[in-house]
């Protein structure tokens, strides 16, 4: 198992406070409209729930279901954006993160269309895509990064991953939730692709 780094991303403790979205957007000075991490939802209801359901619903919990998931570029062993990269704009380091090269990119967008978890941001007023470095420069300095230090929950970590597979099981997606739902809503797989596709750095833990 590779000792890369890796992120954790704890749903049991992400209250959808955005306090990592802020603190990216303020230590990488990022522009209006552009993103590096964002809190993706995943919301559902039971409208027929009547409180008398103990197997669907143990213990009185609510029939209102939420998940959030805080997403930012997850720097895959496998990372689709580097392959479809026609100016080698990025590169995997040895620590684990991916890096973009700003100056290289053209602003062909291919990465942005590659990437599975929408990582790559296209910033239209100037042609280029960005996307998060996991604070690259902050983590050969031995510290975390801003978002992970930031976070009030806990719900973002940064180990080898692992330790965070030893630590919180081996899940790289949500396919073992089941979060019920009605008909004709949204999979909740949608929030995160499978993690065999381009195995991100990420441990994802649900209840």
């Amino acid at each position: 198992m590779n000792k890369r780094l890796a992120f954790l991303i704890d749903t049991r403790y992400c209250n959808d406070c955005k306090t990592c979205e802020i603190a990216c957007k303020m230590e990488r000075r990022l522009k209006p409209g552009i993103r590096w991490r964002e809190v993706r939802k995943f919301e559902n209801a039971n409208v027929s729930y009547d409180g008398n359901d103990p197997v669907k619903y143990p213990d009185g919990i609510s029939p209102h279901f939420a998940i959030h998931i805080p997403m930012g570029c997850n720097h895959c062993e496998k990372p689709e954006c580097v392959t479809v990269c026609p100016m080698n704009a990025y590169s995997k380091t040895a620590m684990g993160p991916v890096i973009h090269n700003y100056q290289a990119c053209i602003g062909c967008s291919k990465c942005v269309a590659a990437c599975p978890y929408s990582a790559p941001v296209f910033d239209k007023d100037v042609q280029k895509s960005s996307k998060c470095d996991m604070c690259y420069d902050r983590m050969q300095e031995g510290m975390e990064p801003y978002c992970v230090q930031c976070c009030p929950n806990n719900a973002l970590k940064i180990d080898t991953y692992e330790n965070l597979v030893a630590h919180y099981g081996e899940a790289q997606d949500l396919s073992g939730v089941n979060a019920g739902g009605t008909p004709g809503s949204a999979s909740i797989n949608t929030l995160l692709p499978e993690g065999k596709l381009t195995n991100p750095s990420i441990v994802v833990k649900h209840w």
